[in-house]
């Protein structure tokens, strides 16, 4: 289940965040993407959240950073991937539980897309701001010579 996007600043209910995959770059004989956001949702509530799939190369190895800005109650977040959208989804990574503001990091080599759910714990008042960032280190992608 998808949480709706709210563009209307101040309005009541969670704002997510589109997916992002910056044009690659190149350094030190390797080429990135930056994912700036891979995903994020501000004010999530009890509401599990399921991302938009992201295209990237198939193969690539993610680094990410789940940062949490703000918490009350508990907050799981996982990664599918697939080859396609139509596919069923695997697990391919998730970020350890937490129950505080944290910044915490994990590493996932994906299919050719990727997702995001976020599972806020059961009890009343859950609430949580928190964004996916990183980058895409692209095995199949062209190296400048």
């Amino acid at each position: 289940m998808s949480l709706p996007v709210n563009p209307v600043a101040g309005a009541q209910g969670p704002t997510v965040a589109r997916p992002r995959l910056c044009k690659p770059s190149f350094q030190a004989s390797k080429t990135y993407s930056r994912l700036a956001p891979l995903a994020g949702v501000t004010a999530q509530g009890a509401t599990p959240y399921t991302s938009e799939w992201l295209q990237v190369a198939a193969g690539s190895f993610l680094q990410l950073t789940l940062s949490i800005t703000r918490l009350t109650g508990t907050l799981s977040v996982m990664l599918e991937t697939a080859d396609s959208p139509t596919d069923v989804p695997r697990f391919c990574g998730a970020f350890p539980q937490t129950t505080g503001v944290s910044k915490v990091k994990t590493t996932v080599t994906c299919d050719a897309f990727v997702r995001v759910i976020a599972t806020p714990g059961a009890g009343a008042g859950q609430v949580a701001d928190w964004t996916i960032s990183g980058q895409a280190v692209l095995s199949n992608a062209p190296r400048r010579l």
